[in-house]
This record gives structure tokens, sequence and C-alpha cells, in this order.
């Protein structure tokens, strides 16, 4: 397990990302487990990845805020 906290401007714990399980695919770690909390709260988000495509390609343009869907 590795974690990673995050702190406010005055220094206070803000929150704590969880990295709980990895694995190696197509020879590269992909996170297939892991957890943001919120101290104040102990609230908790998980997301788990199951079906992992490394495979296909990938354009900066996928990682804009336009890229992402809207409802």
């Amino acid at each position: 397990i590795q974690q990673t906290r995050f702190f406010d401007r005055d220094g206070k714990p803000l929150k704590v990302y969880t990295l709980r399980a990895f694995k190696v695919q197509d020879g590269r770690p992909v996170a297939t487990e892991s957890e943001m909390s919120t101290v104040a709260s102990g609230h908790k988000t998980v997301i788990t990845l199951q079906d992992i495509d490394t495979k296909t390609p990938q354009s900066p343009g996928d990682f804009t805020p336009d890229a992402l869907p809207r409802g």
C-alpha cells in the first residue's frame, strides 16, 4: 500500500490518496484499486478497475476538459 497525503495552505491534513492494489499489465504498472478520503469528514471514494485496455493509442487531446463527456 502506498499513500499520498494532501495538506491545506496552513499545513493541516486535507485528503489522503491510497493505492490499495495494482498489477503489471503489458509491462506497465496499473492501479486496480485506489481510494481518496477526506480527513475532516471521513468520506471515502473507492475506484476499482477491472477491464483495462493498455493497447489502444491515446492522444494528448483525450486528456482535456473538452474531451470529458457531458450529461
